[in-house]
């Protein structure tokens, strides 16, 4: 295992840059990648699932996120563990940024010209694999560089990028609906300045030269396998991120039905209400996440902002629920805002916190990301089959509001972070 005294020597090179350089860099590249993928899964592929099959969308839908997610959740533990290896004269982590951008864009070429859901499902599976080597590495750049007393900033930096990425996925998106190719042409273009802009604005030094265990069996198994030693918190952490996964992503993966559907809404009028909302999310969740990361580091505390948002966020869900109308929407978006802000700001530090092995944090990382994966495969699944078994969407919402009280109720159990 790596000493602590490698492991601090590990992160001496990746302080060649003022700060606001990788909080720039983290923030735009973050934006970029989600910005796609918010797009692809909430309105484009949709729509032109509504486009090829409209009495199998819904179905569809489902089914594309169960099969991205589960690859997804392979790939990100086997791309963060990979990183965590990487010795190289660019570093450990921006080479497979670039490597995981490009083909991210080729994948949204593909999809693009695929005129058959099942080949689209396929792509976009081949897709989550790229996304892996994009976003293991970049969530590991805040531990490799950033002290433990600026994390709460930093993860404020990263959960406003989760706000600005998918408030511009939707709303530029919602402008592709009724033309969906032309829409994944524009992100395609978008995911493929990720790495590079990454690597132009915080680059990696040459780590070549630090050490790294041999290759043998017992190495693999610790770089590859799931922790076992001080990890009680962390899996509890994952377990409470997964809870909040589920219920937002079983939601806003059908978004687009439950406005046209559920709510009546014509597909213009639908396309209006995502950007409107997703405006609304924008401008709210920088504001939210902007103070709330620094108030953390401040205070030292990271479960409350959790609390307050899964509150926040169930209490916001019962009025659509309750008033199946548009205004009732944007009453929820805004709580969902507020309490995505408060969420997406501490979220990481949090993950941070309960780390069990600094040496393998990509790895770890990437392995508490099978609360966002788990979450997309189960959110969509959860709400297909109630939308099935109940004949409507307002069942969503129920289950939505007890998964959101879960993970507040979950994370008040951590122990190593406040």
């Amino acid at each position: 295992m790596v000493t602590k005294t490698e492991n601090d020597a590990a992160k001496t090179w990746t302080y060649q840059r003022p700060p606001w350089m990788l909080g720039a860099a983290l923030f735009i590249s973050s934006v970029f990648w989600l910005g796609a993928q918010i797009a692809m899964t909430s309105v484009l592929i949709p729509a032109k699932f509504g486009v090829l099959s409209p009495g199998g969308k819904v179905g569809l839908v489902a089914s594309l996120s169960a099969v991205g997610a589960i690859v997804s959740l392979i790939a990100t533990i086997v791309f963060g563990a990979i990183s965590d290896l990487t010795r190289s004269r660019f570093g450990q982590r921006v080479p497979w940024m670039i490597f995981g951008s490009i083909g991210c864009s080729g994948m949204m070429l593909l999809i693009m010209i695929a005129d058959n859901p099942a080949l689209i499902i396929i792509e976009w599976a081949l897709f989550q694999i790229f996304l892996a080597a994009i976003v293991a590495p970049i969530v590991a750049v805040i531990p490799d560089r950033v002290p433990e007393s600026r994390r709460g900033v930093f993860s404020s930096v990263y959960g406003s990028s989760m706000m600005v990425g998918g408030a511009i996925g939707s709303i530029l998106a919602s402008r592709f609906i009724t033309n969906p190719d032309q829409g994944i042409l524009v992100f395609s273009i978008m995911i493929l300045a990720c790495g590079p802009l990454f690597a132009l604005l915080a680059p990696d030094a040459s780590n070549k030269d630090v050490p790294r265990l041999p290759f043998t069996a017992k190495s693999l198994l610790h770089n590859f396998s799931f922790p076992t030693k001080n990890a009680r918190d962390f899996y509890i952490a994952l377990m409470s991120k997964l809870f909040y996964v589920v219920g937002s992503f079983m939601i806003s993966s059908y978004q687009l039905y439950i406005l046209t559907d559920y709510m009546h809404a014509s597909q213009k009028e639908a396309g209006d209400v995502i950007a409107i909302v997703s405006s609304i999310g924008l401008v709210l969740g920088l504001i939210v996440a902007a103070v709330a990361g620094p108030i953390s580091d401040r205070v030292g505390k990271r479960k409350i902002f959790i609390v307050a948002a899964a509150a926040l966020m169930a209490v916001g869900t019962v009025l659509p629920l309750a008033v199946p109308q548009i205004w009732t929407i944007y009453v929820f978006y805004i709580a969902n805002s507020i309490g995505g802000g408060l969420f997406n700001s501490v979220d990481q530090a949090i993950n941070y916190d309960v780390l069990p092995d600094p040496s393998t944090a990509a790895k770890d990382l990437g392995i508490i990301n099978m609360a966002n994966t788990g979450g997309q495969v189960l959110g969509p699944l959860a709400g297909s089959a109630i939308v099935m078994l109940t004949g409507g969407f307002g069942a969503i919402f129920v289950v939505s509001i007890v998964s959101m009280l879960a993970s507040g109720i979950l994370i008040k159990f951590v122990k190593k972070s406040k």
